[in-house]
């Protein structure tokens, strides 16, 4: 739910990411442009940003998330000229910054700007995410 209004960080809304499957995993990629794995040119310059941070809190904490950018490898037409991502993270119940470093990265071209995944846990994971930015 991107407009969901429980407890944003800032402003009226953040994020609601909700996954149910009882096994396997699950994520959500930013893409630009939208649904193109590396066929297509497009992508966004970011040269000079120095990390991505955002904030994020679970819905009762203990919720597992990795985050990343940049995973179309080099082997496609029109790859992430550069990737990061954290460890997997067990978020707590109240908001807290996260960030992916980027210094020194040749950040010419990134297609998928932001990325979470999880592993099915057996239960539903819902977790919330807000204020995104490359900075």
């Amino acid at each position: 739910d991107p407009a969901c209004t429980a407890k944003p960080h800032t402003g009226k809304t953040c994020m609601r990411c909700d996954f149910t499957a009882a096994t396997g995993w699950g994520g959500v990629v930013w893409q630009s442009p939208a649904n193109d794995w590396g066929d297509r040119p497009g992508g966004f310059n970011l040269t000079g940003a120095k990390k991505v941070s955002f904030w994020a809190r679970g819905e009762k904490g203990g919720e597992v998330v990795t985050f990343k950018f940049g995973i179309l490898p080099r082997d496609k037409p029109f790859y992430d000229t550069a990737q990061g991502q954290t460890e997997p993270v067990p978020l707590t119940a109240d908001w807290k910054q996260y960030s992916i470093d980027a210094v020194g990265k040749d950040l010419s071209r990134i297609k998928t700007a932001f990325v979470w995944t999880v592993a099915a846990s057996g239960a539903p994971i819902t977790f919330y995410l807000d204020d995104i930015i490359w900075e």
